[in-house]
């Protein structure tokens, strides 16, 4: 039996989520994919520009981690993590 896997937008695309992989791929190209864990790291960085006490040291990735997320080429934007974010929820 196959089970279609939950769409999620962000921003302007529809993704699919899926937790197997821990990872969003876009829905009209799989090559377009987000990993869980780059949203993770972008989430807390942002949260740490916001609120520098939530800053912890020793936190994986760190600002360079959205760095990464932001500078390669994806249809994710800092706009957008909150969106992913949610549905990580």
């Amino acid at each position: 039996m196959v089970i279609e896997l939950p769409k999620v937008r962000i921003g302007e695309k529809l993704y699919y989520r899926d937790d197997r992989l821990r990872e969003f791929r876009a829905v009209d190209n799989p090559h377009d994919r987000v990993t869980f864990k780059e949203i993770m790291q972008l989430y807390i960085s942002v949260l740490c520009q916001l609120n520098p006490s939530y800053a912890v040291s020793g936190v994986e990735g760190g600002f360079g981690g959205a760095r990464g997320v932001l500078g390669r080429k994806s249809s994710l934007h800092l706009g957008d993590f909150v969106d992913a974010a949610e549905a990580l929820r």
